[in-house]
């Protein structure tokens, strides 16, 4: 949505910061991806205070992804990274195996506090040249941050796409206030596995 001028107010009466300049715009900016009707008029019920916490602490500004280390899950996959890891190596995939990785998401607010995470695992096989198979392998996410809600994950898809294993899950989270959702936010993240090695994470809905 375009900031109105009473949340621009809103955002200007707030005290000074030490970095209050970078603060505000990461808050404005995500205040300009939202589009939701009632988050204007929850704000505008809220006093001063209790406006600079929800806006400081729990409205996601930022989003971070990591990688966890890539799991065999077949004896010929086993034996490759049994390999690896005893003679130094880097892991590889030309040899047949079938494989799963765990990509991470964090969304923080400007304070710096995490306010939900998700993650996609994806699955895939190789014959040592070319992608066999792939699947999603799990998704999930959680919140402990108050009035967000995590709703599961609302679309997936998996697949061989390029010579590639991808795997994708949209994950929603609502901020609910006074028995309604303020605010609805579907995050996709996407997992890419290769034949030759690795794999990536992005934020992009969809294995196309």
């Amino acid at each position: 949505m375009i900031i109105s001028a009473m949340l621009c107010a809103m955002l200007l009466a707030l005290p000074a910061a030490a970095d209050s300049g970078a603060t505000d715009t990461r808050i404005e900016a995500a205040l300009d991806e939202i589009d939701s009707p009632g988050l204007e008029r929850y704000l505008a019920s809220l006093n001063e205070a209790e406006r600079q916490e929800f806006l400081e602490t729990k409205l996601p500004v930022a989003e971070t992804i990591s990688v966890e280390p890539q799991a065999p899950t077949d004896d010929a996959a086993r034996r490759q990274a049994a390999r690896a890891s005893s003679t130094g190596s880097q892991l590889s995939l030309t040899a047949s195996g079938c494989w799963t990785v765990r990509y991470n998401d964090s969304n923080q607010a400007a304070a710096g506090n995490t306010v939900y995470t998700y993650y996609t695992v994806l699955g895939w096989c190789s014959n040592g040249s070319s992608v066999t198979s792939a699947w999603l392998a799990d998704a999930d996410g959680e919140t402990a941050t108050p009035g967000w809600t995590y709703n599961g994950v609302q679309q997936s898809d998996s697949g061989v796409v390029g010579n590639q294993g991808r795997a994708y899950a949209r994950h929603r989270f609502t901020f609910g206030a006074g028995g309604w959702d303020v605010i609805t936010q579907d995050r996709c993240l996407r997992v890419r596995g290769f034949a030759s090695s690795g794999s990536t994470g992005e934020y992009i809905c969809g294995i196309y």
